[in-house]
């Protein structure tokens, strides 16, 4: 390699981390790096998924506070992402990246309007979820009603306060516990959805990041951090199964993914602790530009 296509694949690595911790859609910055210095698509692809693997791990080691709540709902998630991630590499073995080429614009479009409005999907999801679990609320309410009495001196003793029978019988019983990971764990479209995700990403790639918030933002998640931190985990779980299954295929050209490789992991982490300090609407604003931008350039592409 030359020292300009040394910079150029470091450059292309680091910004593919960053933005992949901020949004999704970095390959777009590190798979054209890759193909200009002389790579094969699908030897590029692969070279492309090693070199940000670490990247996604330190981005999703940056958000591990975030998701101490969501230990049981990663663990179906996490499975979806592990069987996507092998089905997708295999298919891009077998097909190249080729035919798949011609849609990456459409989808893009399709993730960036989806991820756009979310909230909107979002509450209908959830009025369409409230019809059904509507009778368990009802029902701890019946339990409340009927429930006897605790005696005053008892709830005296417990909370220190003569007003405490007062505020327990004013306070209403929530059936849904507030721990973070209930908005949108319990959604039956997830799994599904994540995996479907999940082979696009072993496939190729591009966009994978903002087609995985738009799922989870669909899914009932609400917390734009939070579904950043859940889709910077899940999209680690998908590049280490696509990178033994590229290792395995021989697949991967090593001077070039090693030159990228760390400038990525480096991103990854600046790009990550970024997006924590970003309010919310701002994250959110971003993405949308990202995945406009990202859009526009593959059709753009595709007609030139």
């Amino acid at each position: 390699m030359t020292p300009s296509e040394l910079l150029l694949i470091g450059a292309g690595g680091f910004a593919a981390g960053a933005v992949n911790a901020v949004a999704g859609g970095g390959t777009f910055f590190s798979f054209p790096a890759l193909l200009a210095v002389g790579l094969p698509p699908v030897v590029a692809n692969a070279s492309n998924s090693v070199a940000l693997w670490p990247g996604s791990l330190s981005s999703a080691w940056a958000y591990r506070r975030e998701l101490v709540a969501y230990k049981r709902y990663l663990l179906p998630m996490g499975i979806a992402s592990l069987l996507g991630g092998i089905t997708g590499g295999l298919l891009l073995l077998a097909a190249g990246d080729a035919r798949f080429a011609a849609l990456i614009p459409w989808l893009l479009a399709f993730a960036t309007a989806l991820f756009a409005f979310s909230p909107q999907l979002s509450v209908l999801v959830k009025k369409i979820r409230q019809r059904g679990d509507g009778v368990m609320p009802a029902a701890l309410r019946l339990h409340a009603e009927c429930a006897p009495a605790m005696p005053n001196s008892a709830l005296q003793h417990r909370h220190g306060d003569k007003s405490a029978p007062a505020a327990l019988a004013a306070a209403p019983i929530n059936a849904a516990a507030q721990s973070p990971a209930d908005h949108g764990a319990g959604s039956p479209a997830g799994w599904p959805a994540q995996l479907l995700v999940s082979i696009y990403g072993g496939f190729f790639g591009a966009g994978m990041g903002i087609l995985m918030m738009a799922s989870l933002a669909i899914g009932g998640h609400e917390d734009v951090q939070h579904i950043n931190a859940l889709k910077n985990l899940l999209s680690a779980v998908i590049y280490s199964v696509t990178v033994v299954t590229f290792i395995a295929a021989g697949a991967v050209s090593w001077p070039h993914t090693l030159a990228m490789l760390l400038t990525a992991s480096a991103g990854g982490y600046a790009g990550a602790r970024l997006a924590r300090r970003m309010q919310g609407p701002w994250l959110r604003r971003s993405v949308i530009a990202v995945g406009g931008a990202l859009t526009f350039y593959y059709f753009d592409k595709a007609r030139g």
